[in-house]
């Protein structure tokens, strides 16, 4: 049930994000907004797409790469 009230939240923040870049006619005033003057609602939505993983989550992305690539070859 988290996984999708996440899924939600995201497509409302995603939905609100474009309608104001649509508003304003680009969305890079949307990017450079600063989070405190982004609605509260879709404010924690935000910060969740917008946080850095892990450490332990980059180490696995990064072996998850380097596997993909050496299968490439």
């Amino acid at each position: 049930m988290e996984t999708l009230r996440h899924t939600l939240d995201t497509l409302d923040f995603k939905c609100w994000y474009y309608e104001k870049a649509e508003e304003l006619g680009s969305t890079l005033p949307v990017e450079s907004m600063p989070p405190e003057e982004i609605p509260e609602s879709y404010r924690d939505a935000y910060i969740q797409l917008h946080r850095l993983p892990q450490e332990s989550q980059v180490e696995t992305l990064q072996e998850d790469f380097a596997h993909e690539d050496h299968r490439n070859r």
